[in-house]
């Protein structure tokens, strides 16, 4: 079965050119297609029902990605959302996803490499490269990772389901490793964002980068 794909792109040439390319594959399917925030507001129930994912421009023209995704988050809606912007900026990585990004991309990526960080987003959650991991410095806040594990009371487990997820590994993959079953690696993730105030797999990873819990190097 393909996975339904929403995308939000004031670009038309841009709109058609990843709509078909989405489309040419045996995975994705562009079940919703919209130009400007506006028209998006206007069928967003629709299209919460009947989306894997969405893919959105960072600037919308008449809204941002900003006001999208407080819609999405006020609204409790699990959908993961794909920033790709001609405006990229390596140095806003650590804030796009405060802002519940799932993933941000420039828009001249290649098209081979943007389906497979689509198929990675759509099966794990969330996408960040090494390339990117640097720049979430500028979040890091001064603070010392074992009074903080302490503090959250972060079991050795949950640290090292934490660090595996920052690999960006699945619940099958991790349960491997760790010799568990994935339905107890989801309860651990449940758990630990209800320890770290967190909602989402990418906003557990920075905030573990954050307390230095875990490193940029990995």
């Amino acid at each position: 079965m393909k996975h339904k794909i929403t995308l939000v792109e004031n670009d038309t040439l841009i709109l058609e050119l990843i709509t078909d390319y989405l489309n040419a594959s045996e995975h994705f399917e562009v079940n919703y297609s919209f130009e400007n925030g506006a028209s998006f507001y206007a069928s967003f129930s629709a299209v919460c029902k009947n989306t894997d994912l969405i893919i959105m421009d960072f600037q919308l023209g008449d809204t941002t990605a900003e006001q999208v995704l407080a819609l999405i988050q006020l609204e409790q809606i699990a959908i993961p959302v794909l920033v790709l912007t001609s405006n990229y900026n390596q140095s806003l990585v650590g804030y796009m996803i405060k802002l519940g990004v799932a993933c941000y991309l420039p828009k001249h990526i290649k098209l081979t490499d943007f389906i497979r960080i689509v198929k990675e987003v759509l099966s794990k959650g969330h996408y960040i490269s090494k390339e990117q991991f640097p720049y979430l410095k500028d979040s890091i806040y001064d603070s010392s990772s074992e009074l903080t594990i302490k503090k959250y009371n972060i079991s050795k487990r949950e640290l090292d389901i934490i660090y595996l997820l920052a690999q960006q590994c699945t619940a099958k993959e991790i349960g491997e490793r760790l010799f568990i079953a994935p339905k107890t690696v989801e309860n651990y993730k449940n758990i630990l964002f209800v320890k770290t105030g967190t909602k989402n797999i990418v906003g557990l990873v920075l905030w573990a980068i954050q307390q230095r819990i875990l490193f940029l190097d990995l």
